[in-house]
């Protein structure tokens, strides 16, 4: 019994590592503008490059059920990929909460709680998401109040803000709020 994958787990595998590398690339190249659309193309890259691995691999199988006992799995791996890259993708292009933090990074004496609503547009929806964002920005410890709004707490609040504005420059996604 070999615990080595098999070639179609490989091609599964290769292939949702490739949805993020593709997301990469149609940031930096900039024919994508949209950023569902752009993780959509990358999503169909990413199923387009295991459907290829998965057509090659057919020859190296002696019997399709054997074949179609790997598929199955395989299948499964590039559908997960999909859904936990969409998972952080959609936080980082459309999260409210990162945007607070990029927000309170760019300013170095806080913003007050009108200030943040006003600059992310959350002034137009229910007030209770706002004020649930800010809570757990505050329980995580990430922010804390100052005379007058907010501000990023220590390393780990300043850690984040940067992650989250390097993330945004390499997916190049605009960030709403204070630029």
């Amino acid at each position: 019994m070999s615990f080595w994958p098999s070639p179609l787990i490989w091609a599964a595998l290769i292939s949702s590592l490739l949805i993020p590398a593709a997301l990469v690339g149609l940031s930096l190249l900039g024919l994508v503008k949209s950023c569902g659309t752009r993780y959509l193309a990358a999503s169909l890259c990413g199923l387009a490059a295991f459907t290829t691995g998965a057509f090659l691999c057919w020859p190296r199988y002696s019997a399709a059920g054997d074949y179609f006992v790997d598929l199955i799995p395989a299948v499964c791996i590039v559908l997960t990929a999909i859904m936990l890259f969409e998972t952080f993708w959609s936080l980082l292009a459309f999260g409210f909460t990162m945007n607070i933090l990029v927000s309170l990074g760019k300013a170095p004496e806080g913003l007050s709680e009108v200030e943040i609503q006003n600059d992310l547009g959350a002034g137009s929806g229910p007030q209770a998401f706002q004020e649930n964002r800010l809570l757990l920005l505050k329980r995580s410890g990430l922010v804390r109040e100052v005379p007058g709004g907010l501000a990023l707490n220590g390393l780990k609040g300043h850690a984040m803000a940067f992650v989250g504005r390097f993330m945004y420059a390499v997916y190049n996604v605009k960030a709403r709020g204070r630029t």
